[in-house]
């Protein structure tokens, strides 16, 4: 509204024009708060790397048909769940997209009784595709039946070189500690 000065002194046309004015001058800056605020909106989470998402299903693919606790039901092909970012167990830059976590240690392993069970177990062997996951930072596989027919420790397994975390807990391995790995 104009001021009340200029209402007195103002012919209609006069008053129309600040009126105007003044309604103009305050929707130009609504909108530029607006626009302003709307760049500052933060950018959707990337979603994950082709290469990584077909390393990770190429590891589901060493665990046999059993996965009692549906740790890994989530990861499948197809345009619904292509985007691993969304997969249970699986933890992404957001703004890149990279693997950077992988948690699948059994959280049905009942500590009290140290007993595993195949049952609720994922069963076969680590997957050499995880290689492919080069940001990789922290892998929990604890407390499954990962051991592969070897039962050995992978070697591989020191070849990640951004691996900061990497839980074997419970996994029943026999063997040596292979010196890459001891890094």
């Amino acid at each position: 509204m104009p001021h009340p000065n200029i209402a007195a002194s103002c012919s209609p046309s006069c008053l129309l024009l600040a009126v105007a004015v003044t309604f103009f001058s305050a929707t130009a800056s609504i909108s530029h708060g607006a626009a302003h605020h709307a760049r500052r909106v933060p950018a959707p989470p990337a979603a994950c790397v082709a290469r990584e998402r077909d390393a990770l299903l190429a590891f589901k693919q060493r665990v046999t048909a059993r996965d009692p606790a549906s740790a890994i039901s989530s990861w499948r092909r197809g345009e619904a769940a292509a985007d691993c970012c969304q997969w249970d167990g699986v933890e992404c830059d957001s703004r890149t997209g990279r693997v950077i976590g992988l948690d699948l240690a059994n959280r049905e392993f009942d500590g009290r009784t140290g007993v595993l069970d195949d049952q609720v177990s994922l069963v076969g062997d680590i997957s050499r595709s995880l290689l492919s996951l080069e940001h990789l930072s922290d892998l929990q596989l604890g407390w499954n039946f990962l051991e592969g027919r070897t039962g050995r420790l992978p070697d591989f397994l020191g070849s990640f070189k951004r691996l900061e975390s990497l839980g074997l807990t419970g996994i029943p391995f026999s063997g040596t500690v292979p010196p890459k790995l001891a890094k």
